[in-house]
């Protein structure tokens, strides 16, 4: 697998950098008509792909430039394109006539779909991809460019590996990566200091009491919102934005609200399901331990509020929740597939934020760390670095439950611990952490009977059904841990016939707390 290079702003792939962001909006003119003027369409063999192209060897992973420097993929890097589709901009040599630019997807004249821009170069959404290598042209008197790309089906997988299975898809699926046409709907802030927060707006039946806003870049608009809601990478992305109902929108000329940024939300805890799931709010942000504790939460306004006023694109996915979806690749996955979307549909972007509350933030940060480039910045709050680190401190919370409520220790009777004795061996004046995090997190990291998505008669049980469906944060990263050996297998993988998701936590050598624990 290709590796993402720890340089803000860049990805990079066989030695070069390709720019992942633009970092400078730019103003755009209308569509240009085709004219006599325009050379030729190239007529290199799309079937060499793979093979050659002219006396160049491309191997099947190749991507990137074949030939000149006119070429630039906005939307993605080279090799992680997915849907079908991807935004191109073309800068030809200076003094170069736009006009004369003839523009090719595997051999087809796709030149109307590109736009002029002010800065001398075309921008255009290249749809019809097939599944594989393309091959883009651009060809201008004196010269061309050439561009191989990889393109992905919109329900992966690019870079995660295989895909867990079974998976069930919402209704409404038109197939069985539950692929499905994205669905529009409006909100908006009102100006009445009664109604708090975002209402429904009906663009055939405009409210009357709509609010504006004024954008980071000094743009004053309505405060009207629009959230798209789809399904990538088996399942759902959305994708809100301060929108102008009835007003074009494209990615080569977007409304002059959007400030060319984006904030990506994510949801908390850490689990799995085998189905697809619901994508974390854009619209709204609630401490996950506030609601867990029934605590009252502030009915201000939230950070996705402030963005989106501020002309940002908000994007949430349900693989980046946690507690759906606790794997860093399918994670990573995800949001690949969901930026490229917004470059695709809303224009380029100067650059990424993540935010994001315990299972938030350990995304936010593992994410960060393992695929650099997907962000440009960080916010987390109630911060956990990481799933596995953690976890070995509630796996060993799980043994203390065990041993605290044990009236017997090698078949003799014991004095069950107080209160007091349990704050001390966890270091709190309170004896709540060991009991805490057993209720809380310790059942995701247990196959039991119950798995999202999937038919009790097909799950894992350690001695009636050793080989079903065994639904854990650990068995979601297979792809990342491996199968365990059999030189470790237990009785239940021995009946399997196989060995289990290997687990990336362990406390040999850990002795903390060990002298509070024996006195």
């Amino acid at each position: 697998m290709n590796l993402f290079v720890a340089r803000p702003g860049f990805w990079a792939v066989s030695g070069r950098y390709w720019l992942c962001a633009a970092l400078a909006v730019f103003s755009l003119g209308v569509l240009s008509a085709c004219d006599s003027s325009r050379p030729a369409a190239s007529t290199v063999d799309i079937g060499n792909i793979g093979k050659s192209v002219g006396e160049v060897p491309l191997r099947p992973d190749f991507s990137g430039p074949l030939t000149g420097d006119a070429i630039e993929v906005l939307s993605s890097r080279a090799d992680l394109v997915s849907g079908d589709d991807v935004l191109v901009r073309i800068t030809p040599p200076a003094g170069t006539s736009l006009l004369s630019v003839r523009t090719s997807l595997n051999g087809t004249d796709i030149s109307p779909r590109f736009s002029m821009a002010t800065d001398g170069s075309l921008t255009g959404l290249v749809d019809g991809l097939t599944l594989g290598q393309n091959l883009i042209a651009a060809d201008y008197p004196g010269g061309g460019s050439r561009y191989v790309l990889i393109n992905h089906p919109n329900g992966g997988p690019v870079i995660a590996g295989a895909q867990v299975q079974p998976w069930t898809c919402p209704q409404g699926a038109l197939d069985v990566q539950c692929n499905q046409p994205a669905v529009y709907g409006y909100l908006y802030i009102s100006s009445s200091p009664a109604k708090s927060g975002f209402q429904t707006y009906d663009p055939e039946n405009p409210a009357s009491d709509v609010a504006s806003t004024t954008t980071d870049q000094g743009v004053t608009v309505p405060f009207i919102v629009r959230v798209e809601t789809g399904y990538q990478d088996r399942d759902q992305y959305r994708i809100a934005a301060l929108y102008q109902p009835g007003k074009p929108w494209t990615a080569a000329a977007p409304q002059p609200q959007f400030n060319h940024k984006l904030l990506i939300t994510h949801g908390a805890l850490c689990g799995a399901a085998y189905a697809a799931g619901s994508a974390p709010s854009v619209t709204s942000y609630a401490a996950p331990f506030g609601l867990v504790a029934g605590l009252p939460l502030s009915t201000g306004p939230d950070s996705t509020q402030y963005a989106l006023g501020a002309g940002f694109v908000v994007m949430a996915t349900a693989l980046n929740n946690s507690g759906h979806n606790c794997g860093v690749t399918t994670q990573a996955e995800s949001l690949i597939m969901a930026k490229e979307r917004v470059i695709e549909q809303y224009g380029p972007l100067r650059y990424t934020i993540g935010s994001g509350c315990s299972g938030g933030s350990l995304a936010a940060q593992w994410i960060a760390n393992a695929y650099p480039g997907i962000y440009q910045g960080i916010l987390p709050t109630c911060s956990f670095p990481d799933a596995w680190s953690t976890a070995s401190q509630i796996v060993d919370y799980h043994l203390l439950v065990n041993y605290f409520g044990t009236l017997t220790v090698g078949g003799k009777a014991r004095v069950p611990w107080t209160p007091v004795q349990v704050a001390a061996v966890e270091g709190n004046s309170l004896p709540v952490d060991a009991v805490f995090h057993d209720v809380g997190f310790v059942p995701n990291f247990i196959p039991s009977s119950v798995c999202p998505g999937v038919d009790a008669s097909i799950v894992y049980n350690a001695d009636s059904r050793p080989g079903g469906v065994r639904c854990t944060p650990v068995d979601q990263a297979v792809n990342v841990f491996g199968i365990r050996g059999a030189t470790v297998w237990g009785v239940a993988e021995k009946k399997r016939g196989q060995g289990f998701a290997g687990f990336a936590a362990d406390n040999v050598g850990v002795q903390y707390g060990l002298l509070a624990l024996q006195q």
